[in-house]
């Protein structure tokens, strides 16, 4: 075999083995991202909600609720779902709660092992949250 044919089948012999392996790319990747959420008291959160219980007797109260939107300007909330043994009201249902707004609701015969549930939307946010009923 002379010196030529030798280099050639070492040439052909890299080339199939280059061919055969991968190039060391990729054809689809992933990545994750974390998520960080600050958890705020009702008082500091963007979606404020205060619970005044009043006229306690038998287990049940009068509670006045309420929701203070303390989202930045401009984020008005279009609706405003309070729920509380099993009555719902929206405080959006004629206006919107624009922010620095507050909106009040008395909930009569409330139990005081029961739940407050709040919902709230506007344009691009949604705020929930579920409370246990506060009985003096």
């Amino acid at each position: 075999m002379t010196r030529r044919r030798r280099l050639l089948l070492v040439a052909a012999l890299l080339a199939s083995v280059v061919v055969v392996t991968t190039t060391g790319g990729f054809s689809s990747a992933t990545a994750e991202r974390g998520v960080h959420v600050n958890v705020a008291e009702d008082a500091n959160a963007y979606l404020g909600v205060e619970q005044a219980p009043s006229g306690t007797e038998n287990g049940t109260t009068n509670l006045e609720v309420t929701v203070t939107n303390q989202f930045p300007a401009g984020t008005a909330l279009t609706a405003v779902e309070v729920t509380a043994n099993g009555t719902t009201v929206d405080f959006a249902e004629r206006d919107a709660v624009e922010p620095s707004d507050e909106r009040t609701y008395t909930f009569t015969a409330v139990p005081c092992d029961g739940r407050l549930t709040v919902e709230a939307q506007g344009e691009g946010v949604a705020v929930g949250l579920n409370r246990t009923v506060a009985c003096p």
